[in-house]
């Protein structure tokens, strides 16, 4: 059974709120049903940074703020045999390094997933993964690509769905948000939420490479696998990258995963 539990707006944005009580109706749900909460993979395809020392003093939080509500609540499911994964984030669009995976993907216990592209690397926006699944380039493949974007020292840009990528100096255009359309080979096809009705459309992002690696769990489960083992068959099927791509220990591997 699949359970689609929305808690983001049409932005793609939320609330802590909204994420916790649809974390605490699953619960209920599986309670109420009497099904086995071992036996189930959570997948959040959402995050947020945890603020640093500047940023909590500006919010009025203590420096070093955790996000304790929603941590403990995952906690919880994953103490009633949950396995719980969740996407690193894309806030490396601009960094030479990436950045540590958001909240809740950071946290103990949570695989977090991070993005690779074609060419089995980190994708430029991706954030660190413990590992990584396919989730689009964020860049051309070549110089005739026609969403590349090219920066003044030559280079390119790296581009995600929804960052604003206008003139500098000038207000950005609706134009300028980057979507996948009309360079297919970057992305990844996924099913989205549009004009009223499912659909599946191209896209990038950590968001989208999550679902893969539920997938992957929810075979682990199928197959007979103990709870504890599900995370150990996903990493020992992981096909292995250069660690300096920051994706952890590997792409994800069907095949290997499940080799008979």
């Amino acid at each position: 059974d699949i359970y689609l539990v929305r808690v983001l707006a049409d932005d793609a944005c939320g609330d802590l709120n909204s994420i916790l009580q649809g974390l605490q109706w699953f619960q209920e749900e599986m309670k109420r049903t009497k099904q086995p909460m071992e036996k189930t993979v959570i997948n959040l395809s959402l995050g947020l940074n945890r603020p640093d020392a500047a940023e909590a003093v500006a919010l009025g939080l203590p420096p070093g703020s955790e996000v304790r509500t929603l941590q403990a609540k995952i906690q919880e499911l994953m103490e009633q045999g949950a396995t719980v994964v969740a996407a690193a984030g894309n806030d490396s669009f601009d960094k030479a390094v990436a950045d540590p995976a958001e909240i809740p993907a950071q946290d103990k216990g949570v695989i977090a997933v991070a993005a690779s592209t074609i060419n089995n690397e980190r994708s430029c926006y991706s954030n660190e993964g413990l590992l990584a699944a396919p989730g689009g380039n964020g860049v051309g493949l070549d110089n005739k690509s026609a969403n590349k974007k090219v920066g003044p020292n030559g280079k390119p840009i790296c581009l995600v769905p929804g960052q604003i990528s206008s003139t500098p100096g000038l207000p950005p255009k609706e134009t300028d948000r980057w979507t996948c359309e009309g360079d297919e080979t970057l992305c990844v096809v996924s099913l989205v939420w549009r004009n009223g009705k499912p659909q599946f459309a191209y896209w990038v992002g950590t968001s989208f490479a999550t679902p893969m690696v539920s997938g992957l769990a929810a075979l682990a489960i199928e197959s007979q696998q103990p709870q504890q083992n599900i995370e150990e068959v996903i990493q020992t099927g992981v096909t292995p990258v250069d660690p300096s791509e920051s994706i952890g220990l590997g792409i994800i591997n069907v095949d290997r995963s499940f080799p008979n």
